[in-house]
């Protein structure tokens, strides 16, 4: 390599416009970064937690066998009870102390059509409180005799449970210590049940297990950054300063050598 005072002449002019563009665009291109930085807002989960459900049931043959779960039907002529349970879990890691109060109901629901006006029924089936240690779970049992609530429920003049809709609904009320949001928290979960007398049918049992997932939303904002720390993010343009700078360090004495010398 030829020493730096040995070029051709005209080279060093050409390094000279170089070294000019470099640091014109190192200067461009620190401002811009200099105040490039904004700002910025960002929505952060907190204090997530979550409360998870369970229904189970049990069709029961007249010599109380208990049928499995799950099957395309039942006939209440075979099986025309039914036992049917619920547990409920507070899934908070911040929790220690739980306090529930559950209730189970039978829910028949007609909705006006044809002529025939809209009626709503609901029974308790069972009631039951927790007062222990999270995750200890409130669970809920209950016997339900299909041929029998239909008989009531058909008592009513103009009532036909056939044609309605039936639903097992689960209702909590519950708090926790020492998380304070938890102070009077209610929650609703639901089972359906299809009855066409003799048959019914009751959901399948990967269907049974709910979860209802709660979060918080937290606003978290950033401040714009420094100059200097936009500068650091974004290094080209104080680099492009420095070759600009040191180009014309090396050049310019060259150059104005050369002038003399013409």
């Amino acid at each position: 390599m030829l020493p730096w005072n040995r070029l051709p002449k005209g080279t060093h002019r050409l390094l000279a416009g170089v070294a000019l563009a470099s640091l014109a665009l190192g200067i461009l291109w620190s401002l811009q970064a200099a105040t490039y930085g904004e700002a910025t807002t960002e929505l952060r989960r907190v204090d997530p937690w979550a409360e998870r459900a369970t229904f189970t049931y049990a069709p029961l043959l007249e010599d109380g066998t208990e049928l499995a779960m799950g099957e395309p039907g039942y006939f209440t002529t075979h099986a025309p009870r039914v036992r049917v349970g619920f547990a409920w879990t507070l899934d908070d890691p911040r929790a220690e102390r739980v306090t529930a109060l559950g209730e189970l109901q039978l829910v028949v629901r007609h909705d006006a059509s044809g002529g025939r006006p809209a009626w709503n029924d609901a029974r308790t089936l069972a009631e039951g409180t927790l007062e222990g240690d999270a995750p200890e779970p409130l669970t809920l049992e209950a016997l339900l005799d299909l041929p029998a609530e239909r008989a009531r429920i058909e008592s009513v003049p103009g009532r036909d449970a056939s044609r309605a809709t039936w639903t097992l609904v689960a209702n909590v009320r519950f708090a926790s210590a020492p998380v304070v949001e938890h102070r009077a928290e209610r929650s609703g979960f639901e089972m359906p049940l299809s009855y066409t007398p003799p048959l019914y049918s009751l959901p399948p049992p990967d269907a049974l297990s709910l979860t209802k997932d709660h979060t918080k939303t937290q606003v978290v904002h950033h401040p714009a950054p420094s100059a200097a720390e936009s500068l650091a993010a974004r290094p080209a343009g104080p680099a492009l300063l420095v070759v600009g700078l040191v180009g014309l360090a090396l050049s310019l004495p060259r150059l104005a050598s050369e002038e003399e010398l013409a």
